[in-house]
């Protein structure tokens, strides 16, 4: 891989590995994913997991997202073909808001950056009991 400049770069590094996180999530529909995930990839959501076709699938009859934005991220490096980014999710669709912190994994496989697995945890408000 190579900059614009022609210089190489780290598939690994956070610059990319933002750049394959934001072309992912700001797709419409289900065909980035299927691109650019593993088949035997996962996806863990708060309750449940999905198989990267059921999550490409959900994501074909979801609506787009009005607004989204990638915040705070870190790469956590995995030695030298493998990295998780972590990062702080911000959606709005509609009136509804989805905040979340998501974990990506991501592999280096003949050169080229996929998503082994997915995570989202909820943004968590607690509330007062009476």
């Amino acid at each position: 891989m190579t900059d614009d400049a022609g210089s190489p770069t780290n598939p690994l590094a956070l610059d990319a590995l933002l750049a394959e996180e934001s072309r992912l999530v700001r797709s419409r529909g289900g065909h980035a994913y299927r691109e650019g995930m593993r088949a035997d990839g996962v996806v863990v959501l708060p309750g449940f997991t999905m198989t990267r076709d059921e999550y490409a699938a959900a994501l074909d009859a979801a609506e787009p997202w009005d607004r989204i934005d990638l915040e705070r991220p870190v790469v956590h490096v995995l030695g030298d073909r493998a990295a998780v980014l972590r990062y702080r999710f911000t959606g709005l669709r509609g009136d509804a808001v989805y905040r979340a912190d998501m974990l990506s994994t991501y592999e280096l496989a003949d050169g080229r950056l996929r998503l082994v697995t997915h995570q989202q945890t909820m943004e968590w408000i607690p509330t007062e009991v009476a």
